[in-house]
């Protein structure tokens, strides 16, 4: 029980933005994103000042509640993949719909407080049904979705893992 989530094979650790891979020995997966979106988040507060947050309501990520998450079907959370046409959104209790990668950081902020039981944490995702055409676009989709979550204090759960 006391392995991080990073140590158990096949689960589903918190990833970020400015996370590279290369952690230094000792320090956990989780402790590792804290401290990057932490440094992420005053980084770009500067230039995403006018992001909309999320509700008070919405506590910190519950590793424990999502660790053993395997298949995105049981994602509870927002979940996001990034495609050709923008981002496409599942969330509870909402119709998937696709969302412009510029009216994001809006619609995740009026999502209700059911829509987030993990705490500020989502799905993250590249559409796999595309053609080499669409790469680059899906590329910078990813990119700005990033860029939106770390602004607004979100940590992207990137699948697959």
């Amino acid at each position: 029980m006391g392995r991080s989530a990073h140590d158990r094979k096949g689960s589903m650790g918190p990833m970020n933005a400015t996370t590279t891979g290369n952690m230094r020995p000792g320090l956990s997966a989780l402790k590792c994103n804290r401290v990057l979106t932490s440094a992420s988040i005053l980084l770009l507060s500067c230039s995403y000042s006018d992001v909309p947050r999320l509700g008070s309501s919405i506590a910190a990520p519950n590793l424990e509640a999502y660790v053993d998450v395997r298949d995105a079907r049981d994602w509870r959370n927002p979940f996001l993949i990034a495609n050709r046409d923008g981002i496409r959104l599942k969330a509870r209790g909402q119709p998937d719909r696709f969302v412009p990668v510029t009216d994001l950081s809006q619609t995740l902020a009026n999502l209700p407080a059911i829509s987030w039981p993990y705490g500020k944490i989502v799905g993250l995702s590249e559409t796999s049904l595309r053609s080499p055409c669409d790469d680059q676009v899906i590329t910078a989709h990813l990119q700005r979705t990033l860029e939106v979550l770390v602004a607004m204090g979100i940590i992207a759960n990137q699948w697959p893992p």
